[in-house]
C-alpha cells in the first residue's frame, strides 16, 4: 500500500490533521440533544416553508466551536485533499444530528438522510464561485399541499455576504412555475424578486 493511501486510514493523520475535533466518539452524540423548538417555533417555520420555499435560522448553540470545522475545511484545501473528507470528523454530522427534531417536524420522524451531501469551499478569489442558478430537485420534492417530501440544508461555517457567496434564491410565492412538474424548465420570474441570504457562520438554511 502507497505512503499517501496509508496515512488516509490512519486515524492519528487525520487527528493530527484537526486536533480540535474527534473521529468515532459516541459520547458526542450520546452526550449531545438535539435542538430544542417549541410548538409555535416550528408551526412558524413550517408555514414559511410552504409559503416561501425555504427557511433560515441565526445559528444556535452547537456545543462546539464551529470556526474548528472551516479551519479544517482550509487544512483539507491546503493538503489537495477533497473537502468531503471532513465528513471523517464527527462534529460534522453531529450538525445534522442535532437539526433532528427540526427536520422530523418538517418531514416526519421516520425521514432519511439522502446520500447526497458535501462540503463546498469557495476561494476568495474572481475565478471562484458557488452553484450556477439551479432548482434543487423540483416539483417531486413537494406533495399536493406544498409541504416538502424531501430538503436541502446548508450551513456556512464562515460568514456568507453577498460579495463573498452567500445563497440567493426565489422565494416561492414569486416564483410562478415552483412546484409545477411541467413547467420547471420555463423560468417565469423576474429578476427583482431575487433575494439574497446573508448568513453568520453557523447559521442553518433549508
Amino acid at each position: 500500500m502507497s505512503e499517501p493511501v496509508q496515512r488516509l486510514i490512519d486515524p492519528a493523520y487525520w487527528r493530527s490533521l484537526a486536533p480540535d475535533l474527534h473521529i468515532d466518539e459516541a459520547r458526542l452524540f450520546t452526550d449531545t440533544a438535539p435542538l430544542a423548538f417549541d410548538g409555535d417555533t416550528l408551526a412558524a417555520f413550517e408555514r414559511n416553508l410552504i409559503k416561501e420555499g425555504y427557511n433560515r435560522f441565526d445559528p444556535p448553540d452547537w456545543d462546539f466551536d464551529v470556526d474548528a470545522l472551516a479551519r479544517t475545511v482550509s487544512a483539507l484545501v491546503d493538503t489537495g485533499a477533497s473537502t468531503v473528507l471532513g465528513f471523517v470528523y464527527d462534529e460534522f454530522w453531529v450538525l445534522f444530528y442535532r437539526l433532528s427534531t427540526f427536520l422530523g417536524h418538517l418531514l416526519g420522524l421516520e425521514y432519511r438522510q439522502l446520500p447526497d451531501f458535501w462540503i463546498w469551499h469557495v476561494a476568495a478569489s474572481d475565478e471562484d464561485a458557488g452553484w450556477t442558478p439551479h432548482r434543487e430537485k423540483g416539483a417531486r420534492a413537494l406533495d399536493a399541499h406544498g409541504r416538502p417530501k424531501s430538503l436541502t440544508v446548508w450551513g456556512p461555517l464562515t460568514e456568507a455576504r453577498p460579495d463573498n457567496g452567500c445563497v440567493c434564491l426565489v422565494p416561492a410565492d414569486r416564483d410562478p412555475t415552483y412546484g409545477d412538474a411541467a413547467s420547471e424548465g420555463d423560468w417565469q420570474f423576474t429578476l427583482p424578486a431575487v433575494r439574497a441570504l446573508p448568513a453568520a457562520a453557523g447559521s442553518v438554511l433549508c
